[in-house]
C-alpha cells in the first residue's frame, strides 16, 4: 500500500506513526517505501495556525471547532484501542473492534478535511479564502518564518483591519513593525507605531521607544525623540514595582540624558 505513495500525511506522525512504522520495517528486514517521500504532519501546522485562537489542537477539538463535526457514541478513547485489540487476539471478540474501526476511520477522514482546510488557509493571502481575524496573525507568523515577507505583511494588515483582542492586536503591531524595519521601511514603520498608540490604550512602551529611535536616528528630530522618550518614562513610572520597571526606567534615563546632550550640542 505504501509502495506507490508520493507523500505521507499524518496527525502527530512525526513523533509517533512514522518512527513506529520505521521500527516495524526494520524488524521485518524491509526498506520503508515512504522513507524519503515528503511528510505533512497536520498537527504541527494546525498548532501554528489555530492554537493562538483555540488553545487545544487535539484532533477531537479541531473536529468540533474547525470542522463542526461531533463523533457519535460509537467512538472510543484512543487509549482503549490496544486493550480491545489484545482482547480480540486472545478471545476473538469481534464486536468491540467495530468501534475501533469507527475511531480510525474518523481519524483519517478528519485528517483529510483538516489538510484541505489548512491548504485553503494558506490561499487566503491570495484572496481565495476567508480567515478568522486571529488566524490572520498566526498565518503571518508562519509566512514570516518561511521568509515570505510580502504575504506575511498582507496577513498582518488583514488582521489589523479587523476586530481583535488587545493582546492579539499588540502581537500584530509588533510583528508588522519589525517586518517593516527589517526592510528599512522606517517611515511606514513609524506610521504603524503611531497607529498603535492612537488605536488602543496600552501600557506597552514599544511604539513610544520605536518612535524615539526613529526620530533620533532617521529624522534627526531630537525634540520629537525626547517627547516620545519622556512619554514612555511617564508610562513606565506607573508600572508595578519590580525589576522590569527598574530596568526600563534606567534605560530610559540613559536615553533621555543622551538626547539632552545631543540637543545641547545642536543648539
Amino acid at each position: 500500500a505504501l509502495a506507490g505513495s508520493t507523500i505521507t500525511v499524518t496527525f502527530n506522525g512525526r513523533v509517533f506513526d512514522l518512527p513506529l512504522l520505521a521500527t516495524r520495517f526494520r524488524l521485518a528486514r524491509q526498506p520503508m517505501p515512504s522513507a524519503n517521500s515528503p511528510h505533512f504532519d497536520v498537527l504541527t501546522v494546525a498548532r501554528r495556525l489555530w492554537r493562538r485562537r483555540l488553545g487545544s489542537c487535539t484532533l477531537i477539538h479541531l473536529e468540533r471547532k474547525i470542522l463542526g463535526f461531533h463523533r457519535t457514541a460509537e467512538d472510543i478513547p484512543s487509549w482503549l484501542i490496544p486493550i480491545l485489540y489484545q482482547q480480540y487476539l486472545r478471545n476473538g471478540l469481534v464486536e468491540p473492534m467495530t468501534r475501533v474501526f469507527y475511531h480510525n476511520r474518523e481519524d483519517v477522514l478528519s485528517m483529510v478535511a483538516l489538510t484541505a482546510m489548512l491548504y485553503r488557509a494558506c490561499l487566503a493571502v491570495e484572496g481565495i479564502a476567508a480567515l478568522h481575524p486571529v488566524d490572520w496573525v498566526s498565518l503571518g507568523r508562519v509566512l514570516e518564518a518561511a521568509g515570505d515577507w510580502t504575504h506575511a505583511e498582507h496577513a498582518y494588515r488583514q488582521a489589523l483591519a479587523r476586530s481583535l483582542p488587545d493582546e492579539i492586536r499588540r502581537i500584530a503591531f509588533v510583528r508588522l513593525g519589525w517586518l517593516l524595519k527589517r526592510q528599512e521601511r522606517h517611515q511606514e514603520a513609524a506610521a504603524l507605531w503611531e497607529e498603535w498608540i492612537t488605536s488602543m490604550p496600552d501600557s506597552d512602551v514599544t511604539p513610544l521607544l520605536e518612535l524615539a529611535k526613529y526620530h533620533e536616528w532617521h529624522t534627526h528630530d531630537i525634540k520629537a525623540a525626547l517627547t516620545w522618550s519622556r512619554w514612555a518614562r511617564y508610562l513606565v513610572e506607573r508600572w508595578p514595582l519590580g525589576l522590569a520597571r527598574d530596568r526600563a526606567l534606567s534605560d530610559l534615563d540613559r536615553r533621555i540624558t543622551r538626547l539632552l546632550r545631543k540637543r545641547g550640542k545642536a543648539s
